[in-house]
């Protein structure tokens, strides 16, 4: 059994509490500065910063032992972040940086367009649930300015025994509450359709995009940042290594997000200590679009 296999094995198995109420959990986002501490960046090949010479050496080991399972298998490290006052949640930060990519054309670049041609600055931010049951979901509407600022969205979710997978989403304001229940286009949509505004003189759609999307494999206390630039076999990967009666539960959830992705960029992610900040691409002064 690969570290993969035992990871998702270990994820899946029964465990003694019940799940939690999302009753109970507040879904709404909470904004704040963010936290710096330790960082790890999650990219074609992951590594571990500088700042864990601080560490000592037990300690040193074990995060590089889990940087190489991440680079060899695509999962990045855990993250997690309690509140002792509310056991029956965890929660993590998301912060968006913008990244300049020379004259690549980024997320960041659509967005502005899809808000130049509808006419309005509105995103939806969210975290869903992406079983079938669909139990959970935060929605927050925000704007390409507060995404830029480099805040912590803090998201709060039910700690539960069993594996869930969840999708973070940046997409258009749509006539939907969320970014996944929409056929919603993608990033290369917009920018096709804006060459054939540009050249054609079509008329924008102003149809529903993602612009960002980012899958999350959570159990219990723990969060795990899925590499996407791994690509198709990521998804397939995680398929083959459950047991077959939590393949079949999580099948749904997989497609879904192997769907989502082939509409979107990977992002560049980096992981702190409870912390998941997402790149987001723009191209810089003087390219064309």
């Amino acid at each position: 059994m690969n570290s993969l296999s035992m990871s998702i094995a270990c994820l899946s198995c029964a465990g003694i509490l019940a799940y939690s109420s999302v009753k109970n959990i507040d879904n709404t986002v909470t904004i704040r500065e963010p936290d710096r501490t330790l960082k790890v960046r999650l990219d074609d090949k992951p590594r571990i910063d500088k700042a864990v010479e601080f560490l000592g050496k037990v300690q040193k080991r074990l995060a590089r032992g889990i940087a190489n399972a991440a680079e060899r298998e695509g999962l990045s490290l855990s993250t997690r972040k309690n509140d002792p006052k509310l056991r029956n949640t965890i929660s993590f930060d998301l912060t968006i940086k913008p990244k300049r990519e020379s004259c690549i054309i980024g997320s960041l670049d659509l967005m502005s367009l899809h808000s130049k041609y509808v006419g309005s600055d509105e995103f939806l931010l969210t975290l869903e649930d992406l079983s079938n049951e669909a139990q959970f979901k935060i929605v927050h509407k925000t704007s390409l300015s507060e995404l830029m600022k480099g805040k912590a969205f803090e998201f709060r979710l039910p700690r539960r025994q069993k594996l869930s997978q969840y999708g973070i989403f940046i997409c258009s304001l749509g006539k939907g509450q969320t970014c996944s229940d929409h056929a919603k286009g993608g990033m290369i949509d917009t920018f096709h359709e804006h060459r054939l505004v540009k050249q054609k003189g079509r008329k924008y759609s102003g149809l529903d995009r993602i612009f960002a999307f980012q899958h999350l494999l959570v159990q219990d206390k723990k969060i795990r940042v899925t590499n996407q630039k791994a690509g198709p076999k990521l998804f397939a990967m995680l398929s083959r290594s459950l047991p077959e009666q939590e393949r079949i539960r999580q099948q749904g959830a997989i497609n879904l997000s192997e769907k989502i992705q082939k509409k979107t960029s990977p992002t560049d992610i980096e992981i702190e200590d409870g912390t998941v900040t997402m790149g987001l691409g723009y191209h810089k002064p003087g390219c064309f679009l």
